[in-house]
C-alpha cells in the first residue's frame, strides 16, 4: 500500500472516530437531558392542606385534576377541573398526591390482590415521582410511609419502622439527601410559603411553625390543636380541648375563637367554605359554613370521609366504604350526585 492510501485510510478511519464521538456525545446529552430533574422555582406546595389530611385523593393543578380512582384500585387518573375527559394515567395505587412543576408525587400503596404478585419485581410501598404526562415513575423513597407533602423542592412524609412508629423524613425532589427531620408522628400536610404548620404530638399538641429550608421550629400557639389549616392570617383547627369542636386562630393576635360546629371527625377549607363531618350520636351529617363559623348547612346525612375540595366540586365518601365516590358543588346550591363518570372512565378504558 502507497503513502498516499496509507494517508487516506488513516484519514477515513479518524473521521469514523470522530463521528462515533460525535453520536455517543450526543446521545448522553439527550439523555442527561431527558432526566436531569427540573427543580421548582419559588416557594411551592403540592396540594391542599385540607385535601391532605384527606389522604390527598384530589389534587388540581393547571386545570387538572390528579385523583385517585376508587373504581380502579386507586390507580391514577386525570381529568379536566370540571370533571370531563377522565383518563388512566398510570397503574399504581395512589394516595396523597402532589403536583407542581414538571411532576406529580404520591404514596404508593400497592397492597391488592392484583398487584401482589408486584413484591418480586419492584416495592409496594413508597414515595414516588412520575412526570405530569404520566411517563418515567421515579423512586424517591421505597419505604413504608404515611402523609407526604411537597414544599418547594423537598418532599416531606411519615416514615414508618416497626421500632420507631412514625416520624417526619425529608426527601429532595430527585431521589438524594433522604433526611429524618423529627422522631415524632408529625403530619406535613399544612405547607404555606416555605412554613410548615403543624400540631406537636408527643406531649402537648402545640401549634408549631417550621421553615422547611433552615429547620428551625416556633411554637406559636400554646393549646391543644389538631391538623392545623393556614388560611388569610389564621389557623383554622380541631380543638382538642373542646371535644375536636372547629376553632380558628388568629395569627395577628392569638385570639382563638370557636366555630361552634360540635366535635368534628374531620374537616377541609376552600375558598369562602369549610366543609365538615358532624360527630353526632344521632344525626351525623356532612355540613358546609362560611369560614367565620355561620351559615350552616347540611349537605348530606350519614358519615363520610375522605373530604377532597377542588374548585368546582367537593369529592367524599361514606365510611368504610371507598365507593360510591359522591360529589357537590364547591359552591351555590347543594346536589349531591354520585361521580359515576368515574366508574364508566374504568369500563371504557
Amino acid at each position: 500500500m502507497s503513502m498516499k492510501q496509507k494517508n487516506k485510510t488513516s484519514a477515513v478511519s479518524l473521521i469514523v472516530i470522530f463521528i462515533i464521538i460525535a453520536i455517543i456525545t450526543a446521545i448522553t446529552i439527550i439523555y442527561q437531558r431527558n432526566n436531569k430533574t427540573v427543580f421548582n422555582t419559588g416557594k411551592v406546595s403540592g396540594n391542599t392542606a385540607g385535601n391532605l389530611y384527606n389522604k390527598g385523593i384530589f389534587c388540581e393543578y393547571n386545570d387538572k385534576i390528579y385523583f385517585s380512582n376508587s373504581y380502579d384500585q386507586g390507580d391514577l387518573y386525570v381529568m379536566n377541573s370540571d370533571g370531563t375527559n377522565i383518563k388512566k394515567l398510570y397503574k399504581d395505587t395512589v394516595s396523597y398526591i402532589n403536583a407542581a412543576g414538571k411532576y406529580i408525587y404520591y404514596a404508593r400503596n400497592n397492597l391488592n390482590e392484583d398487584t401482589i404478585h408486584a413484591i418480586f419485581r419492584e416495592n409496594l410501598f413508597g414515595v414516588y415521582r412520575i412526570n405530569i404526562d404520566g411517563s418515567k415513575v421515579l423512586s424517591l423513597s421505597n419505604e413504608t410511609c404515611g402523609a407526604v407533602s411537597l414544599g418547594n423542592n423537598k418532599i416531606f412524609y411519615q416514615h414508618y419502622e416497626a421500632e420507631t412508629a412514625l416520624t417526619l423524613n425529608s426527601v429532595s425532589i430527585d431521589g438524594t439527601q433522604n433526611t429524618n427531620l423529627l422522631k415524632d408522628a408529625v403530619n406535613p400536610a399544612n405547607i404555606v410559603d416555605g412554613i410548615m404548620y403543624y400540631n406537636n404530638v408527643t406531649d402537648n399538641f402545640n401549634l408549631c411553625a417550621m421553615n422547611i429550608e433552615t429547620g428551625n421550629i416556633n411554637v406559636i400557639y400554646t393549646g391543644s390543636c389538631w391538623n392545623p389549616i393556614y388560611d388569610n392570617n389564621y389557623i383554622y383547627f380541631m380543638d382538642i380541648e373542646n371535644d375536636y369542636s372547629l376553632a380558628r386562630l388568629n395569627l395577628s393576635t392569638l385570639e382563638k375563637e370557636s366555630l361552634n360546629t360540635g366535635r368534628v371527625d374531620t374537616y377541609n377549607l376552600y375558598g369562602d367554605y369549610i366543609f365538615y363531618q358532624a360527630n353526632d350520636k344521632t344525626t351525623p351529617r356532612l355540613c358546609k359554613m362560611n369560614k367565620n363559623g355561620t351559615n350552616t348547612e347540611t349537605i348530606i346525612d350519614g358519615n363520610f370521609s375522605n373530604i377532597n375540595v377542588t374548585s368546582q366540586y367537593v369529592y367524599f365518601n361514606q365510611y368504610g366504604n371507598e365507593v360510591p365516590i359522591y360529589k357537590v358543588s364547591t359552591t351555590g346550591d347543594i346536589n349531591v350526585t354520585r361521580f359515576d363518570e368515574a366508574a364508566e372512565a374504568v369500563e371504557n378504558k
